[in-house]
């Protein structure tokens, strides 16, 4: 299946460059990712949740001996989408929607993602588990 045949039957992209045979989907990657055919696309950029978000703000105008830029607070809540119930739930989370699209990638095909460093763990394992070759994570 060409490029134009696997366009023509997903959702309008966020970014589309036909010449390039690039387009950029933004969503749930769990929902998108199975409309994909197997084997079908050179890279998956992802950046999930991180499931790094708490009930705390730094509030930078109370210290400016310690801020260098005094301004607004900083929220570390970053919305429903970064929270789970438990650091299980979260791992099974990452297991789904990256075997999702590893299925979808071509033999040498690439999956870059931004995730948080002390959980990049599940990320390798899990990826190697699904035989993909880790070249680089930082």
């Amino acid at each position: 299946m060409n490029f134009e045949e696997i366009i023509a039957k997903l959702p309008k992209p966020y970014y589309r460059n036909a010449q390039a045979d690039i387009a950029i989907y933004c969503g749930d990657c769990r929902e998108f990712l199975p409309l994909i055919p197997d084997k079908s696309i050179n890279l998956v950029l992802t950046d999930p949740p991180w499931f790094i978000s708490q009930e705390v703000v730094i509030h930078r105008s109370m210290n400016p001996q310690k801020y260098k830029y005094v301004g607004k607070d900083i929220n570390l809540d970053f919305g429903e989408w970064d929270k789970f119930e438990s650091e299980e739930e979260y791992r099974e989370f990452t297991h789904n929607w990256l075997g999702k699209a590893v299925a979808c990638l071509k033999e040498k095909g690439h999956l870059i993602s931004f995730f948080d460093q002390n959980r990049t763990s599940y990320l390798i394992e899990d990826g190697k588990a699904l035989g993909l070759l880790m070249r680089q994570h930082l």
